[in-house]
């Protein structure tokens, strides 16, 4: 008889590892999307100005609903700290951006 929360099979897969068939799903379905992208007329991008909701709705199912993290109590800040901090973050992006589209 197995301990709690021991495998049955010690040397099967690692927890998190797909299989063979969802990996070769997911490798196939990325080999049509690059080949998509090259597109003028048939990538994502065209497709997201033209279906801006369905575009909003797919993304919005490929974020976790669940994320792991811990707090680190020694530093908190409040909201309005907060979206300060992300307001410079997205300020410092758009300055990059401009100089290496310039250079």
């Amino acid at each position: 008889m197995f301990a709690k929360g021991q495998s049955g099979n010690p040397k099967g897969r690692t927890p998190g590892t797909p299989n063979r068939a969802t990996r070769t799903v997911r490798e196939t379905f990325e080999a049509v999307f690059v080949s998509l992208q090259s597109s003028d007329k048939a990538n994502l991008l065209v497709w997201a100005e033209e279906n801006p909701t369905d575009f909003y709705r797919l993304s919005a199912r490929l974020i976790p609903l669940q994320v792991r993290a811990e707090a680190d109590e020694r530093v908190p800040f409040s909201d309005l700290e907060a979206a300060a901090r992300i307001s410079s973050l997205l300020a410092l992006a758009r300055e990059r951006e401009a100089e290496a589209s310039a250079a």
